[in-house]
């Protein structure tokens, strides 16, 4: 599947926030807990929040000046924090003076505005209009905004110090990084009365260097990764006779942190924290017209994901008092979560009903044409005193990815190209949108025609409604040590759209010898439909990440992943990412079959001759089996008829937990593939591994380990150690995991 860049379309359970302005809204609460001061509103224009925040800095007026920017661009305010210190930064179109923002300058008592940019950023008709309030008005511009900065600096002539940050993308289309380190130092700025300077990336840009130069500047830091400002920037500074030192973490949302750090600003000590909205495109115009209020009331500026409070953000928090003020500049769900955090909640999990995709009446237009797509209802029930999540859905998705170089060369490389599809070659191209069913040339009659013949490789079966109701509890338990209930085949959850999430096996093992179990995600690698999915019995789902999926939920590894399923124990399987670029770590470690030496092998190269002891121990040693597995050279052949070669990681056996890499860092994940930091509560991942070429590879065990981490209710939709897809063999059977094999090519 090529790179997620599709935009979600989405739909919460719970509504938005209503799109009022609010410029001041105090939740008090018990003695010894923390209040809610709520600075803005969701869905506030830029000209909104900026009045917002002077109301709440600056509630009795009396300023003597303040900062204009325009709306809609964020280059000439990228620089306007240190001017912050007595003012507020309020934002107008740059065509014409905003009447709020008149009416809120007039409330202030201001005498003068000074004008970020020059004219092309904010018109000689917005000049005009303050002059004839009878303002003065001056402004404050460069060539380019690395010259505006330098400008803004010559405003703080006593400076001795400066920070310094990247002034544009990397040209990556995340425009978002060209002002995600100057949030905090905007903050910071405006706190110590110094300026923020930018420059290129690569090398100190000249009119900071003449700055500088010009300057009584001896002292500057950098704020950002060496991706945000290279090496040779800070090494252009010293050359200047300046100290430099660099402040980073290895997300935005860590050096906001790092930042405060540096300034000797502790969890502990802050009485408030104000949680800023910090990845989205127009962050900055909750971020920049923040340094005053953070001037003005000593708050430490924090940094949220959208919807969610970043771990690193969680973490730091962690240590704060419970009689701290959140002033929220972001997500309610975001400063919702730092509330718990502060107030000693031990999980500030998600509202697991607000989680997923609802159809509202969408139907597929292929595959079972009519029959609705994605979840139809969230509700609660409560059964024997347990309260429990339902969610029916049909099991049907409503994927419609656009092919892109990436997936029409996984298409057209397939090794048996010439026979899987009708004409040698799929039927799509670059740019084509492909509806979730849509024929893309395979060979495959398990559908009807227009009915989803041709969308799956040959074999897989063709997915039916399944009217699935699923039955999650609000309040999992974590199984006893020993007690731990195994996967199985067939549902293990459901994906957030109620597609059903299957685990590692595919019902198959080597010659049908009981051992050395397929690995779905290897052997039906060229069974999947362009989305990473097909159908047992009509179920369709997923045995390992989903592209289709995270473009839907718009993960693209910028912070923290969102929930994409829950697992039938009723704890959530996160997306692949625990922070911004960080993916989440296995702990399963493929064996040493390769080297004879190694006490996970078999003492001969390449054998598949011994089954480990205990898969949680390997220092437990080995044991002859009678059912001698493939050498990792040999080749085998697929039930659709591809030929792989049999590579150490291909079979369930191959793996054991290597307990060390269980070692507390954020990435690592413990036996179940799961983990519980920074009080996001217990939770599995997707796994993911870059690869040396750049691109993600699935890793065992793929979402959920071995065993469930939770205990599985006697309603579950998973049933411990099931043996096939709605059922299997009981007592005699084959081994645990295999049991009644589909059809070839299904799961």
């Amino acid at each position: 599947m090529s790179p997620r860049a599709i935009p979600p379309s989405r739909v919460l359970l719970t509504t938005l926030l209503a799109t009022l302005l609010v410029a001041s809204l105090t939740v008090v609460g018990s003695a010894g807990a923390s209040t809610r001061l709520q600075v803005i509103t969701e869905g506030s224009s830029a000209v909104e929040v900026a009045i917002a925040y002077s109301r709440v800095t600056f509630p009795d007026g009396g300023v003597a000046s303040a900062l204009l920017a325009r709306d809609d661009l964020f280059a000439d305010a990228l620089a306007s924090g240190g001017l912050q210190q007595d003012g507020p930064l309020l934002l107008t179109p740059g065509d014409a003076l905003d009447d709020d923002v008149a009416a809120e300058l007039e409330r202030l008592g201001v005498t003068e505005v000074v004008l970020m940019g020059g004219e092309a950023a904010i018109s000689p008709a917005v000049e005009e209009a303050l002059r004839d309030a009878g303002l003065d008005v001056r402004r404050i511009e460069g060539d380019t905004r690395i010259g505006t900065a330098a400008a803004a600096a010559g405003e703080l002539p006593q400076a001795t110090t400066a920070l310094l940050v990247r002034a544009f993308d990397s040209g990556s289309g995340d425009a978002s990084q060209a002002f995600a380190d100057a949030l905090a130092a905007g903050a910071w700025a405006a706190s110590a009365g110094i300026p923020v300077l930018l420059t290129d990336s690569v090398s100190l840009s000249g009119e900071t260097s003449a700055h500088l130069a010009s300057s009584g500047i001896t002292n500057v830091v950098v704020l950002g990764g060496e991706s945000a400002v290279g090496e040779q920037v800070l090494d252009d500074v010293r050359s200047m006779g300046i100290d430099v030192t660099r402040v980073a973490g290895d997300t935005r949302f860590a050096t906001a942190t790092a930042a405060l750090a540096a300034q000797g600003v502790t969890a502990a000590d802050a009485t408030t924290v104000l949680v800023v909205e910090g990845q989205t495109a127009d962050a900055w115009t909750r971020g920049f017209p923040a340094a005053a209020y953070v001037a003005q009331t000593g708050a430490a500026l924090v940094l949220a994901n959208s919807d969610q409070l970043p771990a690193e953000t969680t973490a730091w928090l962690t240590s704060a008092g419970t009689d701290v003020t959140i002033a929220c500049a972001a997500n309610a769900s975001a400063c919702d979560a730092a509330e718990a955090v502060v107030s000693g909640g031990s999980d500030v999990a998600p509202d697991l009903s607000a989680i997923w995709i609802i159809g509202e009446g969408e139907t597929s237009p292929v595959v079972e044409a009519g029959s609705l797509v994605n979840v139809q209802s969230v509700s609660t029930e409560t059964i024997d005193g347990v309260d429990y999540l339902l969610v029916e859905a049909t099991g049907l998705p409503s994927y419609d990815p656009t092919i892109d170089e990436e997936m029409l060369e996984e298409l057209t490389s397939r090794p048996r190209a010439d026979s899987d599809f009708d004409d040698g070659e799929p039927t799509v191209g670059v740019g084509d949108t492909v509806v979730w069913g849509q024929d893309v040339g395979y060979v495959n009659d398990q559908c009807d025609v227009g009915a989803g013949q041709g969308y799956w490789p040959p074999g897989p079966a063709c997915p039916s409604t399944q009217e699935t109701q699923a039955y999650f509890p609000l309040s999992p338990t974590m199984a006893a040590d020993g007690e731990e209930s195994e996967g199985g085949l067939g549902k293990l959850g459901l994906w957030v759209n109620g597609v059903s999430i299957y685990g590692w096996g595919d019902g198959m093992s080597y010659e049908n010898g009981g051992v050395w179990q397929n690995l779905a995600p290897v052997f039906e690698v060229y069974d999947l439909d362009i989305c990473d999915g097909h159908a047992a019995m009509g179920d369709y789902h997923h045995h390992n990440d989903a592209d289709c999926l995270a473009e839907q939920l718009d993960d693209t590894g910028t912070g923290h992943s969102p929930v994409y399923g829950v697992a039938a124990d009723g704890y959530p399987v996160y997306g692949p990412w625990v922070a911004e670029g960080v993916l989440a770590r296995s702990s399963w470690v493929v064996r040493g079959y390769d080297d004879p030496d190694s006490e996970t092998g078999c003492g001969t190269s390449g054998a598949r001759t011994c089954l480990l002891v205990d898969r949680l121990d390997p220092s437990a040693g080995t044991v002859p089996t009678i059912q001698q597995g493939p050498d990792t050279t040999d080749l085998v052949t697929t039930a659709s008829g591809n030929v792989l070669t049999a590579l150490a990681g291909s079979y369930f056996e191959d793996y054991y937990y290597d307990a060390s890499l269980n070692d507390g860092t954020l990435p690592a994940l413990d036996e179940h593939n799961g983990h519980d930091h920074d009080g996001l509560g217990y939770h599995y991942h997707v796994t993911l591994e870059e690869q040396a070429d750049g691109h993600l590879a699935n890793v065992f065990p793929y979402f959920i380990g071995e065993t469930f981490a939770g205990v599985l209710a006697d309603n579950a939709v998973a049933v411990p150690g099931q043996t096939a897809p709605g059922g299997g063999p009981g007592d005699g059977g084959p081994p645990p995991g295999l049991g009644e094999l589909p059809p070839p090519g299904q799961s």
